[in-house]
């Protein structure tokens, strides 16, 4: 038995005493009995393809790939396997001071050729993606599909340099009509545009013939016009039958607002000036 496993029993009957030159404690039988760690020697972190470390993009060229590149990057496994199946936003994180984000974006994420961030934006951080009106798939991943409008900076996260040049592009793309967007709805007068005469008229130009109209109430349509006499039918054809428009402005009504009245508008700090002149001058008065 070595004098370790007899510290215990020697310091039950001399208390918490030296013993042979040692202090006999409850942390001290710890440390002895136990073997202590080495907290030098560290595991190898073992890499796994599912983990992703963030690089650090600061300080390195930018340089952006063509639009061939881009469409043909867009469809390839690389791509598939990169963003699996999402959006090129999905997956982004932006890094921000303080607890809240701000509500807009960096400028910019390149300058002069170079990241000027560490955590550049979806699209500046991938050198194949590039915005175009041609560019439809890549396009469609930031307008929202049920309300054909682009998602805020707030929801992709990317610079307001790219989300300049993803608005031109949208636009673009919807005025060639290769994507879908909402038209405006609007509400025309067709009287100003398709100018028929009446009934009555075609009847009196009809008993010329010795033919009238079969059904008075019945809309006169392409068919019945069709069907009337040639000289009758040049006779509305010279009466502006045809749809035209009309050139006219509007006028803007006038609208006068009469701003509202306040009277004694400073009365109340007229009154407070006075109270303290007269502060002052009994301060004054009780000096005296």
């Amino acid at each position: 038995m070595s004098i370790l496993s007899k510290a215990p029993l020697i310091s039950k009957f001399f208390g918490q005493k030296h013993v042979f030159g040692i202090h006999v404690t409850p942390l001290f039988y710890h440390f002895c009995t136990n073997s202590v760690p080495n907290y030098d020697i560290q595991e190898p972190i073992k890499e796994s393809p599912h983990t992703n470390i963030r690089k650090n993009y600061k300080g390195k060229p930018y340089k952006q790939a063509d639009l061939a590149t881009s469409i043909e990057y867009f469809n390839s496994d690389v791509f598939r396997n990169t963003y699996k199946g999402k959006p090129v936003w999905f997956h982004y994180r932006r890094n921000y001071k303080g607890h809240f984000p701000s509500s807009v974006t960096r400028k910019n994420c390149v300058h002069f050729g170079k990241y000027v961030s560490s955590n550049p934006c979806p699209i500046c951080r991938d050198e194949y993606l590039v915005l175009s009106h041609r560019h439809i798939e890549l396009l469609k991943q930031f307008i929202n599909p049920d309300t054909l409008e682009i998602f805020p900076l707030s929801k992709t996260g990317i610079c307001r340099h790219q989300y300049k040049i993803l608005q031109l592009e949208v636009e673009k793309a919807s005025d060639l009509g290769l994507i879908q967007t909402w038209l405006p709805f609007y509400l025309y007068n067709y009287h100003d545009y398709y100018d028929y005469l009446p009934k009555d008229q075609l009847n009196e130009l009809l008993k010329i013939n010795n033919s009238h109209l079969t059904h008075q109430n019945a809309v006169i349509s392409s068919n019945d016009i069709a069907s009337l006499p040639l000289d009758i039918q040049e006779i509305l054809k010279t009466n502006q039958s045809i749809p035209h428009t009309t050139e006219f402005t509007i006028q803007l009504p006038e609208i006068n607002i009469d701003r509202p009245k306040v009277n004694k508008r400073y009365q109340m700090e007229e009154d407070y000036k006075a109270l303290l002149m007269r502060r002052r001058r009994s301060r004054s008065f009780i000096l005296n």
